[in-house]
């Protein structure tokens, strides 16, 4: 068994080493970078601002929201918190309605 593996090394560092199998495999990981990020390339194309999402806190005491907004803000997340003074079922409705995004 130690034979196969001595062969098998000395085959692929042969293989390895063309040109042609630089390339190929330098290719296919550009194309498995590029098909990964697709949704991103376009965006940046299409010129598209990433908006920023806001996240509703129901917080009657509104000491959560500083601390919440600080803790997103180190994780450079993009969300912005935000206190609301409506009932968690007027909150249902606004995203059902749509002037609350989800």
């Amino acid at each position: 068994m130690h034979s196969f593996w001595v062969i098998f090394q000395k085959a692929f560092m042969t293989k390895a080493r063309t040109k042609s199998f630089i390339i190929t495999t330098l290719v296919v990981v550009a194309s498995f970078f590029l098909l990964a990020n697709i949704p991103n390339i376009i965006s940046v194309f299409d010129g598209e601002e990433s908006e920023e999402n806001v996240l509703h806190v129901l917080d009657e005491t509104t000491e959560l929201v500083p601390e919440l907004q600080t803790q997103l803000d180190l994780m450079d997340s993009g969300i912005k918190a935000v206190p609301t003074y409506l009932t968690e079922d007027e909150l249902q409705e606004s995203i059902t309605e749509g002037t609350i995004d989800d």
